[in-house]
C-alpha cells in the first residue's frame, strides 16, 4: 500500500489537536528546558555544565519522549479510536508518521534548546543535532510499541518506567561497572551517550563516531521492524 500524505496529515491534525487539550504532555516535555536554565544559572563551571548535558539529553530523548509517545497511542486505545486507525487503510508507516511527528519534533527542538541555553560549544552542533535526531526516532519507535501493546494509559506507565529507565540509566552506570558495560553497548542510549561524552571531552570527529551511529541506523531498523510487526499483530486482535 502506498504512503499517503492526506493519511498523514490527517493524523498530525488530529494529534495537535489532541496535546493541545492535553496540556499534561506540553508541561512533562518542559522538564527538561526548566533543569537546563536552572544549569545555566547557577552552574558557572562550563566544564560542569557540559558534563550535565547528557543528563538532561537523555532524560527528554531516552525517557520522557517515549513516554509521551506511549501515552498518546494507549490513549487513542481508552478512547477506542486506534482499532478504527488500525482496521483502516492506514499503513503502520503512515500511523508512526502521522502519530510521531510532532512528538519528535518535539523532542528535538527541546534538545536544541537545552544544548543552547547551556552555551555549550558550536563546532558540536552539527553532530549533537544528528545523534538527537537518530536517539528521539529510536525512542519514539520503542515508545509506539510500548503504547501498542498496553492496554490503558495507566498500564502504560507501569509497562514503560522500568524499560524506558534501563535506556536511561544504564549508560550512566556502564561507566563504573564492566560487566553493565558489556550490556550497555547494546543500547541505542549508550552509544548516544558515548557520542555526547565525546564532544564532552573535546574528542575529534574520527571513525569512533562512525561506529557510534551505525549502531544508532540499527537500532532504528530494528525498533521500526519490531513496530510494524506487533501493529500488524494487534491490528486482528480482539
Amino acid at each position: 500500500m502506498d504512503f499517503s500524505m492526506r493519511r498523514v496529515n490527517a493524523l498530525v491534525r488530529k494529534e495537535m489537536k489532541d496535546i493541545v487539550r492535553n496540556p499534561n504532555i506540553t508541561v512533562v516535555g518542559l522538564i527538561p528546558l526548566i533543569g537546563a536554565i536552572f544549569i545555566s544559572i547557577m552552574v558557572t563551571d562550563e566544564v560542569i555544565k557540559m558534563q550535565l548535558l547528557p543528563v538532561l539529553f537523555l532524560m527528554n530523548s531516552a525517557l520522557l519522549t517515549p513516554m509521551i509517545m506511549a501515552m498518546i497511542i494507549s490513549e487513542e486505545k481508552e478512547k477506542n479510536t486506534l482499532r478504527t486507525l488500525m482496521l483502516s487503510t492506514v499503513t503502520p508507516t503512515e500511523f508512526l508518521t502521522g502519530k510521531g511527528i510532532v512528538t519528535w519534533l518535539y523532542a528535538n527542538i527541546t534538545n536544541i534548546a537545552i544544548y543552547l541555553i547551556i552555551s555549550s560549544p558550536k563546532e558540536y552542533l552539527l553532530i549533537y543535532i544528528i545523534t538527537s535526531l537518530f536517539t528521539s526516532t529510536i525512542m519514539i519507535f520503542i515508545g509506539a510499541i510500548i503504547g501498542i501493546i498496553s492496554k490503558t494509559v495507566m498500564s502504560t506507565g507501569t509497562n514503560s518506567l522500568p524499560i524506558l529507565l534501563i535506556f536511561y540509566i544504564f549508560p550512566y552506570l556502564a561507566q563504573f561497572n564492566i560487566t553493565l558495560s558489556h550490556i550497555a553497548v547494546f543500547l541505542p542510549t549508550y552509544h548516544s551517550q558515548m557520542l555526547l561524552n565525546k564532544m564532552v571531552n573535546n574528542h575529534n570527529i574520527d571513525i569512533d563516531y562512525g561506529r557510534n551511529f551505525i549502531a544508532l541506523i540499527a537500532w532504528i531498523l530494528i525498533s521500526f521492524i519490531i513496530f510494524v510487526m506487533i501493529y500488524r499483530r494487534r491490528r486482528f486482535d480482539r
